[in-house]
């Protein structure tokens, strides 16, 4: 069975990520039932700010517990979805924090989609633009073509 790991990027009160996330697990489950969701989501992570990856802390009195359940969830994942609002026309916070953690034993060579929202009429174009380089740069093969919604709180379930 693959496993797809989808990757939310807010933790705002109120954020349209889980919502999003919804639908890609009930698309996947309708359409591709032999592929298993994982879902990793920084809200419930509760991660302080990045010192050092994991690699350096993992064996150290500093590593937060859960570090060590994201490094199995990422490293079980076959390929990820990353679900990104944009802010201030870039990455939110929550998300780099997250995945900056972690680098080639999790995501080396595996495939990455990215799928952008916002409230506005560019459907987070500036956070898409900014994800592209850097997933590619934490060693995931970005897809080029990305998914955008945009007017999120006016979009359908």
């Amino acid at each position: 069975m693959v496993t797809l790991g989808v990757v939310l990027g807010s933790v705002r009160p109120g954020r349209q990520a889980a919502r999003v996330a919804k639908f890609v697990q009930n698309e996947f489950a309708r359409n591709y039932p032999e592929v298993s969701i994982s879902v990793i989501d920084p809200l419930e992570a509760k991660l302080p700010l990045l010192s050092n990856r994991y690699e350096f802390i993992k064996n150290s009195a500093e590593c937060p517990p859960t570090l060590h359940t994201l490094h199995k969830q990422f490293t079980k994942c076959d390929g990820f979805v990353v679900v990104s609002p944009e802010y201030n026309h870039s990455i939110p916070p929550a998300l780099t924090n997250t995945l900056d953690y972690f680098w080639q034993a999790e995501y080396s060579h595996k495939p990455v989609g990215i799928i952008t929202y916002s409230m506005g009429q560019l459907a987070g174009f500036g956070a898409a633009v900014a994800l592209l380089p850097w997933l590619n740069g934490l060693g995931m093969i970005a897809i080029p073509k990305m998914f955008s919604v945009a007017a999120i709180h006016n979009a359908r379930e």
